[in-house]
């Protein structure tokens, strides 16, 4: 079955058979005796963009399935699949992998494959993957193609995300100035978006980093370790909770719910960065307020 040669073990893309006539010949085929093993396996991958007349087709075969078949339908939207049939299966669902255990997985792959890549870059694959093995384990064989040792900065390189680093800059920045960096934080601030913007970052990614950052910051302001699903490392959660000495949970919750604010416009704006500017120099107001 791993190796894909069982005869008796077939997966069907429902992404690119939708048809009712893809599933008539599926059904008819079912009828037919397992070749090696004790059942036919028919696996339906993202069943629900199934047309409607293909699932009612498929509803009669699990109404009254062949002794010798399994039909396994996987998705990732049962919502989208008709109740009649999820009525009849056993439903398994996945969740998210946390941070530390994904980590270790891919630390182990690593060795295996010989993959020179550092913790850090590891613990980075495993925050981008959002909680999926399969998307970790496909980045991590991408990145076995980059220069050795893989870092950090090569991952961000890679996938196109904002560096951690960056982020943090800008958002402890936001909370605290220093006035022997920050004389004018409104200037600052929308030079550091300039220099990521110029880095290849899209403005849209810059926005979302800077939001997930400030969220993260409220919750370490209230919790001692990062919640299980919380993608962050252990060296990231001890800067946020450096930043939650400096941060007042008003001027907080007033930046987190400017930067969601901003997101339709600039999700939709013609000149994103010059929207996100804009907005750095709103904060920056914010900032002087609070001072006054």
């Amino acid at each position: 079955i791993a190796a894909g040669s069982d005869l008796d073990v077939t997966e069907i893309d429902a992404a690119s058979n939708t048809g009712v006539e893809n599933i008539r010949r599926l059904v008819e085929e079912s009828h037919l005796s397992a070749m090696r093993t004790r059942y036919r396996v028919w696996i339906i991958d993202e069943v629900h963009k199934l047309s409607s007349a293909a699932m009612n087709a498929l509803l009669k075969t699990l109404e009254e399935p062949p002794q010798q078949v399994v039909f396994i339908l996987a998705t990732t939207e049962g919502e989208k699949v008709l109740p009649t049939i999820i009525s009849r299966c056993q439903r398994y669902r996945f969740g998210q992998i946390a941070l530390e255990p994904m980590a270790d997985h891919l630390s182990w792959i690593a060795g295996q494959e010989g993959i020179e890549i550092d913790s850090a870059a590891i613990g980075r694959i495993a925050q981008a993957s959002g909680g999926g093995l399969r998307d970790a384990e496909s980045l991590l064989d991408q990145v076995s193609l980059l220069p050795a040792p893989v870092t950090v900065a090569q991952i961000d390189w890679l996938t196109g995300a904002v560096p951690e680093q960056a982020l943090l800059e800008m958002v402890g920045g936001m909370i605290e100035p220093d006035p022997t960096l920050d004389p004018e934080p409104e200037v600052r601030l929308v030079e550091q978006v300039q220099a990521l913007v110029a880095q290849g970052k899209a403005p849209m990614a810059v926005l979302e980093g800077l939001t997930r950052m400030v969220q993260l910051v409220m919750q370490a302001k209230y919790t001692d370790a990062p919640p299980r699903l919380t993608p962050v490392t252990p060296d990231t959660w001890e800067t946020l909770k450096v930043l939650t000495l400096l941060a007042d949970i008003q001027l907080l919750r007033q930046l987190n719910a400017m930067l969601r604010a901003a997101e339709p416009q600039i999700r939709q704006a013609h000149s994103p960065r010059l929207w996100l500017e804009s907005l750095m120099l709103e904060v920056a107001g914010l900032l002087n307020r609070e001072k006054a």
